[in-house]
């Protein structure tokens, strides 16, 4: 299957999940695509919806089989695009999964979000419109074999690092600091600038996103499994609890 189609199934599969989500005294029909129009070719949809009053609204929908939140801030011009030719309501993006920064990402710009798994923001003054349902916070997909992430002890000085030093930097000066080798930090890096979580200039780390960084460290570690604990009791609550640790 062509990638084009498999964003056009993505497609067909979110609209079918909003048509379910606002229930079916409302209409949400895609105008057709006209000849040699490039919504024929690209997962690209003008989409009108009808309230049950009658009050009518045209939004822009465009589907991915992926984003990552850098993924995300490079498609920011072309939805702006796509809505100021197509005068839009609103924009929405569908995808398989959207992690929490690649959420803010488009929640940053006003534009809504709906993946697969559940995540889905929509809001829209004409008609009349406000959903927002919580999905995975992680990607419920298989991990790819290889695909490097954020956990374990290499990552987690890789991460002190960065947050604890300000950029800018190399990978090199970042290996040094961490006592982590050179080509296990540059791979970590090139994840974490798909993430948004860092920016680079050339080789230079410029920027480093700490709070989204310690939030992805923090969603990816299995606290229970990582560390251990003992399971204790509170006969006065835990709001009781809580206040004698402060």
């Amino acid at each position: 299957m062509s990638n084009n189609a498999k964003e056009r199934a993505v497609l067909d599969a979110g609209l079918a999940q909003l048509r379910e989500l606002v229930g079916t005294d409302w209409k949400i029909e895609e105008e057709p695509a006209g000849a040699g129009d490039a919504s024929s070719v690209q997962p690209y949809a003008v989409v009108t919806i009808c309230g049950p009053n009658g009050m009518t609204g045209v939004v822009v929908f465009e589907a991915k089989t992926s984003l990552t939140p850098a993924q995300a801030s490079d498609l920011i011009p072309r939805l702006a695009l796509a809505k100021q030719t197509t005068q839009a309501e609103g924009v929405v993006v569908i995808t398989s999964w959207l992690s929490p920064q690649a959420r803010d990402v488009l929640t940053a710009q006003s534009y809504g979000y709906l993946d697969l798994s559940g995540n889905v923001s929509v809001r829209l003054s004409k008609p009349g419109v406000f959903i927002q349902t919580r999905g995975a916070d992680r990607n419920p997909a298989p991990k790819v074999r290889g695909e490097r992430g954020l956990i374990g002890p290499r990552a987690g000085r890789l991460v002190r690092a960065l947050v604890d030093v300000a950029p800018p930097y190399r990978a090199s000066d970042l290996a040094q600091y961490s006592n982590v080798s050179l080509p296990y930090v540059s791979r970590l890096l090139d994840v974490m600038e798909r993430r948004a979580l860092v920016t680079r200039e050339g080789r230079v780390v410029a920027d480093v996103d700490w709070v989204g960084l310690l939030r992805a460290r923090a969603g990816e570690s299995k606290l229970l499994r990582a560390n251990s604990y003992v399971a204790m009791l509170a006969p006065q609550g835990l709001d009781a609890a809580l206040a004698r640790l402060r």
